[in-house]
């Protein structure tokens, strides 16, 4: 589920990117937003395998094969 919704924000991310040059924005404020939104969505997803590290009961934690993103998705791919 966690895979669908960062799908669907980076489509929102890049939309909002397309959309602000569109209305001419400033190319050095441009980048400022853009790097704040790519911060801004990497921290989200680091804060979501942290809240399904820390609310797994102990019994499954021993099972759990992946600790940040990146595994997580290879994981889910295979």
């Amino acid at each position: 589920m966690l895979d669908k919704i960062d799908e669907q924000k980076l489509i929102a991310i890049s939309q909002k990117h397309i959309k602000l040059k569109q209305d001419g924005m400033k190319e050095e404020e441009f980048e400022k937003e853009k790097k704040r939104d790519i911060e801004n969505h990497y921290l989200w997803r680091e804060m979501m395998i942290s809240i399904i590290l820390i609310s797994c009961p102990k019994s499954i934690k021993p099972s759990i094969r992946f600790e940040d993103w990146n595994s997580a998705m290879k994981l889910l791919s295979k």
